[in-house]
């Protein structure tokens, strides 16, 4: 309801809406849709649709896969009507947690994307992710950067589930920077800190 208000803050501060959160904590197709719909509204090219569907405790990770496969293309194809790109965000699995999305890994979120086959698919790079996951960020980069359309960047420690502030934790953003230099990364980098959501200025 308030959208062209929102509209004129963005452009009085002279700010672009590069990307809209539409998939955590699990993938729903109505919300991505949703989510969407305001991205065309503020002209917006990206929309994150998170890590599939939820696996209950009983799930087939074969049955969750072929869900999720079928879910993402159909988001992607209601995207691509308003030359919109959507994009993957693996979840890592919480110690302790029951909940458990299909997409945990970089390396399913690559064989999501082959089995896709859509070109406005791409994945959101959250760094923090890849440490928890226990996955080689350099190597992602490598292998995904042409399909890196978001990058979350924040810092952790002892490979925990953390989004504290970059330099405060044990990531070597200057190496990280660098391999997406050289491997001609052209995007934005998000910094995605929600635990001082109540000290932003701050932070």
């Amino acid at each position: 309801d308030r959208i062209n208000e929102y509209k004129k803050l963005i452009s009085k501060a002279e700010l672009e809406v590069y990307s809209i959160q539409g998939g955590t904590p699990f993938t729903d197709i109505e919300v991505c849709k949703k989510r969407i719909e305001l991205a065309r509204m503020l002209d917006c090219k990206n929309v994150n649709i998170g890590p599939g569907i939820e696996m209950g405790t009983e799930n087939d990770f074969n049955e969750a896969w072929k869900e999720t496969l079928k879910t993402f293309a159909e988001i992607a194809e209601y995207a691509k009507n308003y030359g919109i790109n959507v994009n993957i965000e693996p979840e890592p699995k919480i110690p302790l947690s029951t909940q458990k999305p299909t997409i945990t890994t970089y390396e399913h979120a690559r064989k999501m994307l082959l089995e896709l086959g859509k070109n406005n698919v791409g994945i959101v790079l959250d760094i923090v992710h890849t440490f928890v996951s226990k996955e080689n960020v350099f190597s992602i980069i490598r292998k995904l950067v042409d399909k890196i359309s978001v990058i979350h960047v924040a810092d952790t420690l002892d490979g925990r589930h953390l989004h504290i502030l970059p330099g405060r934790g044990e990531i070597n953003f200057e190496a990280i920077f660098r391999a997406l230099i050289k491997n001609t990364y052209q995007g934005y980098l998000s910094v995605e800190i929600y635990p001082y959501f109540d000290v932003p200025d701050e932070a």
